[in-house]
């Protein structure tokens, strides 16, 4: 059984040696495929400065609260956040926005290449990866991860695998122990038996039963301190392997807490999500205001051509009425004129009655004149 649980032990530090050997050759070949892909800075016209800074205090955080922020503030423009994500995604758009790229230039396509092989996260290493695309060195990895459980994940497993190996030498301890006190109780037993059986011989004058006497405490004598030595190394066997548990418990424990700072980091990267998220909601709820704000304007613009509408047409019967009341002064002079006519017309008749009767009078002076005269007399 001892040996069982030694060898099972011995397996898994094996193992966990192999696993860590692994990832590390596999941080090795990520940091290589990153330097082997970079964009030359000096081709980004103003925003040839694209690093990205990782550290606690900024914007005016605790020091203890790390975030990530662009090292060139004056190009590109924006505050700090705890998912660096946020920042690669900002500083790939920038230059499209601002430094005079497109979607589709080659540039900006590297760009957003790197941003997906970086992704998300809180921890110092993603920066280096991030500058080194562009070929600055920087060692923000040594500032580690605002959660600890990722940067304590390989001391745990190291704790965890210490457990087991003090198991191991606490177990294999017992059992040097243990046989070494069942030596112990066997040469007793012999010496005992020896004194026994010398006392019978000796005291073989004085009586028999007195030697078998001796010699049966001698016996019983080795017996207990054989089972003494067995009991004490079974004890400390058992000892050992408690200590192998309780280190082994604690190198799980210390695995939970890994956990623990990874699902902590996962909160923290969803917070600045739902914050990401609430900044978005925001501009656009400032968006709609300003949409309802230039909606009421516009209703304000309708209302007032309506009353100039209004006053326009005030304006046209205005002008209606007057044209109307021309009108009706145009009718009346109208009326006017044909009453001079008239007035006129009674003139001319009055005063060819006059003429008729000046005429007819005339006739008749006339006559009477022509008549005197045939009478011989003047007129």
């Amino acid at each position: 059984m001892s040996f069982s649980k030694t060898l099972t032990m011995i397996v898994v530090l094996a193992f966990c040696s192999v696993g860590f050997t692994a990832a590390a050759h596999l941080r090795v070949n990520r940091f290589q495929a990153r330097q082997a892909a970079q964009i030359d800075p000096t081709t980004l016209n103003d925003c040839s400065n694209p690093q990205i800074e990782f550290g606690g205090g900024f914007g005016n955080r605790a020091a203890t609260e790390l975030t990530f922020r662009p090292a060139d503030a004056a190009n590109f423009a924006h505050g700090e956040a705890k998912n660096i994500g946020i920042i690669t995604q900002f500083m790939c758009d920038t230059l499209v926005n601002k430094c005079g790229f497109q979607n589709t230039d080659a540039t900006f396509t590297e760009c957003k290449s790197l941003e997906a092989s970086v992704g998300a996260g809180n921890d110092g290493a993603l920066a280096d990866e991030w500058n080194a695309g562009f070929g600055f060195a920087t060692n923000f990895a040594t500032t580690g991860a605002a959660a600890d459980g990722a940067n304590n994940g390989a001391a745990e497993a190291n704790n965890g695998a210490t457990g087991a190996s003090n198991g191991a030498n606490n177990e294999a301890t017992g059992a040097n122990n243990g046989a070494n006190n069942e030596a112990t109780g066997a040469n007793s037993d012999a010496s005992n038996e020896n004194t026994g059986a010398n006392n019978g011989a000796n005291n073989a004058n004085n009586g028999a039963n007195n030697g078998a006497n001796n010699e049966n405490d001698g016996a019983n004598n080795g017996a207990n301190n054989a089972n003494n030595g067995a009991n004490n190394g079974a004890n400390n066997e058992n000892d050992g392997a408690n200590n192998g548990a309780n280190n082994e418990n604690n190198g799980a424990n210390k695995g939970n807490k890994e956990n623990t700072g990874a699902n902590n980091g996962a909160k923290e990267m969803n917070n600045e999500n739902n914050e990401s998220n609430s900044e978005n909601n925001e501009a656009n709820n400032g968006n709609n205001e300003a949409n309802n704000g230039n909606n009421e304007a516009n209703n304000g613009n309708n209302e007032a051509n309506n009353e100039n509408n209004k006053a326009n047409n005030g304006n046209n019967e205005t002008d209606n009425g007057n044209n109307e009341a021309d009108n009706g002064n145009n009718e009346a002079d109208n009326g006017n004129n044909e009453a001079n006519n008239g007035n006129n017309e009674a003139n001319n008749g009055a005063n060819g009655t006059a003429e008729e009767n000046d005429g007819e009078n005339g006739t008749k002076t006339a006559k009477v004149n022509a008549v005197t005269t045939e009478n011989g007399c003047d007129a």
